[in-house]
């Protein structure tokens, strides 16, 4: 066989493989009214695709091997991510909340409260007054460079000024528009409206996820 034919069939196997080692996931998405809910963002991982839910809420997107995570962002709702475990079918269900009636109010944990009635630290930073985020290049960047209490070191791992714990890792809870989630790579400056750092009885709420601390996100999307 001549090298160039072995190289298109080289190809070809490699190409099969690939396909091979892929899972398609379908899923659909839907508010807890049971209403579809269209141009859903689909992340593997934390990465962007080029997948987005349709009118009737649906997607179907190509999962490589070693997946751990699917995550969504609607652009009412904000994000929600689960644990992949090579399913070919799952559904999502966004849950509407309440507008917040007061900027002196801040999420804790599964409600709010008057920042006046929390008796321990809570930081709130309002992003979007702030003419000069849009200089910065990513969400690291911003806790790093503006919101007071917060260390964020040249990994972009991130931690809670007066916070320590026993857990193996010494990262806060991240929370974006009252949905935990594991990673706020895909978030920009630009798109957030507000930033709440919480420790102390104000992160008691999370349990022993908010131990090392809870930064709660709120986009513009919310």
């Amino acid at each position: 066989m001549k090298p160039l034919k072995i190289s298109i069939v080289l190809v070809f196997i490699l190409f099969s493989l690939s396909v091979m080692c892929q899972t398609v996931l379908r899923g659909k998405v839907t508010n807890n009214k049971g209403e579809a809910v269209s141009n859903t963002l689909v992340f593997l991982d934390s990465v962007k695709t080029n997948v987005v839910s349709n009118a009737n809420g649906y997607f179907r997107v190509k999962v490589p091997e070693g997946t751990k995570k699917i995550t969504l962002f609607a652009p009412k709702y904000g994000f929600m991510s689960l644990d992949y475990a090579e399913e070919k079918k799952v559904s999502f269900v966004f849950i509407e909340t309440l507008e917040e009636k007061k900027d002196t109010q801040v999420l804790i944990g599964y409600g709010s409260e008057e920042k006046k009635n929390i008796t321990t630290t809570v930081n709130t930073l309002n992003v979007k007054d702030d003419k000069n985020a849009m200089i910065f290049s990513d969400i690291f960047d911003y806790l790093r460079g503006r919101v007071a209490g917060v260390k964020v070191t040249s990994s972009n791992q991130v931690y809670i000024r007066g916070v320590s714990s026993f857990n193996l890792s010494n990262e806060p809870l991240f929370v974006v528009d009252g949905v935990i989630v594991n990673s706020i790579t895909h978030i920009l400056p630009i798109e957030v409206d507000k930033i709440s750092v919480l420790k102390g009885a104000s992160a008691s709420i999370y349990g022993s996820r908010g131990a090392n601390g809870v930064i709660e996100i709120t986009t513009k999307h919310q």
